[in-house]
Protein backbone atom coordinates (compact mmCIF):
# COMPACT_ATOMS: atom_id res chain seq x y z
CA UNK A 1 0.00 0.00 0.00
CA UNK A 2 1.51 3.69 -0.68
CA UNK A 3 2.13 5.72 2.40
CA UNK A 4 0.50 8.59 2.66
CA UNK A 5 2.15 12.15 3.17
CA UNK A 6 2.75 15.09 1.34
CA UNK A 7 3.30 15.67 -2.80
CA UNK A 8 6.99 16.48 -3.80
CA UNK A 9 7.50 19.78 -3.40
CA UNK A 10 8.40 19.56 -7.60
CA UNK A 11 4.83 18.03 -8.02
CA UNK A 12 2.82 19.44 -10.95
CA UNK A 13 -0.52 21.45 -10.56
CA UNK A 14 -2.43 19.50 -13.68
CA UNK A 15 -6.16 20.00 -12.61
CA UNK A 16 -8.14 22.37 -10.56
CA UNK A 17 -11.96 22.90 -9.96
CA UNK A 18 -14.48 24.79 -8.01
CA UNK A 19 -16.87 22.13 -6.63
CA UNK A 20 -20.69 22.74 -7.80
CA UNK A 21 -23.51 21.26 -6.51
CA UNK A 22 -23.24 18.75 -9.01
CA UNK A 23 -20.11 17.67 -7.12
CA UNK A 24 -22.03 17.53 -3.74
CA UNK A 25 -23.75 13.86 -2.16
CA UNK A 26 -26.81 14.25 0.42
CA UNK A 27 -23.85 14.58 3.03
CA UNK A 28 -23.29 18.25 1.70
CA UNK A 29 -19.76 17.39 0.29
CA UNK A 30 -18.24 15.70 -2.33
CA UNK A 31 -19.42 12.34 -3.48
CA UNK A 32 -16.72 9.73 -3.24
CA UNK A 33 -16.65 9.01 -6.81
CA UNK A 34 -15.86 12.67 -7.82
CA UNK A 35 -12.24 11.97 -6.07
CA UNK A 36 -11.63 9.37 -8.53
CA UNK A 37 -12.81 12.01 -11.52
CA UNK A 38 -10.65 14.47 -9.74
CA UNK A 39 -7.90 11.98 -9.72
CA UNK A 40 -8.09 10.96 -13.70
CA UNK A 41 -8.82 14.35 -15.25
CA UNK A 42 -5.32 14.91 -13.56
CA UNK A 43 -3.17 12.62 -14.93
CA UNK A 44 -1.02 13.03 -18.19
CA UNK A 45 -2.35 11.86 -21.38
CA UNK A 46 -0.20 9.16 -21.83
CA UNK A 47 -0.85 7.79 -18.24
CA UNK A 48 -4.68 8.34 -18.56
CA UNK A 49 -5.03 6.50 -22.15
CA UNK A 50 -3.03 3.18 -20.65
CA UNK A 51 -4.53 3.31 -16.91
CA UNK A 52 -2.90 0.97 -14.92
CA UNK A 53 -4.60 -1.72 -13.19
CA UNK A 54 -5.27 -0.99 -9.65
CA UNK A 55 -6.65 2.35 -8.00
CA UNK A 56 -6.16 3.64 -4.64
CA UNK A 57 -8.15 6.44 -2.45
CA UNK A 58 -7.17 7.56 0.49
CA UNK A 59 -9.41 9.97 2.01
CA UNK A 60 -8.12 12.48 4.72
CA UNK A 61 -10.83 15.28 4.47
CA UNK A 62 -14.44 15.95 2.99
CA UNK A 63 -14.64 18.68 0.33
CA UNK A 64 -17.65 21.09 0.50
CA UNK A 65 -19.29 23.04 -1.88
CA UNK A 66 -17.57 26.33 -3.14
CA UNK A 67 -13.93 25.18 -1.88
CA UNK A 68 -11.70 25.62 -5.01
CA UNK A 69 -9.48 22.09 -4.90
CA UNK A 70 -5.90 21.91 -6.69
CA UNK A 71 -4.74 18.11 -8.02
CA UNK A 72 -0.88 17.78 -7.97
CA UNK A 73 0.22 14.80 -10.41
CA UNK A 74 3.85 13.29 -9.39
CA UNK A 75 5.18 9.66 -9.80
CA UNK A 76 6.34 8.23 -6.52
CA UNK A 77 7.46 4.82 -6.85
CA UNK A 78 6.77 3.89 -9.43
CA UNK A 79 2.94 4.89 -8.71
CA UNK A 80 1.43 7.40 -10.36
CA UNK A 81 0.34 10.02 -7.57
CA UNK A 82 -2.77 12.55 -7.59
CA UNK A 83 -2.67 14.95 -4.06
CA UNK A 84 -6.02 16.58 -4.09
CA UNK A 85 -5.85 19.76 -2.04
CA UNK A 86 -7.25 23.00 -1.55
CA UNK A 87 -6.04 26.41 0.04
CA UNK A 88 -2.13 27.32 0.23
CA UNK A 89 1.38 25.84 1.18
CA UNK A 90 1.48 26.85 4.76
CA UNK A 91 -2.59 26.60 4.80
CA UNK A 92 -3.62 23.57 2.57
CA UNK A 93 -5.87 21.24 3.46
CA UNK A 94 -4.71 17.98 1.95
CA UNK A 95 -8.21 15.84 1.18
CA UNK A 96 -7.26 13.26 -0.33
CA UNK A 97 -4.50 11.14 -2.27
CA UNK A 98 -5.00 8.72 -5.77
CA UNK A 99 -2.61 6.22 -6.48
CA UNK A 100 -2.68 4.36 -9.88
CA UNK A 101 -0.43 1.28 -9.83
Amino acid sequence: MPTAGRSDPAAAETFSHTVGRRDIDTNHHVNNLHYLDYGLEALPEDVWRNLPDTVEILFRREIRLGTTIRCLYSLKEGRHQVEIRSGEDGHAVHHAFVWFY
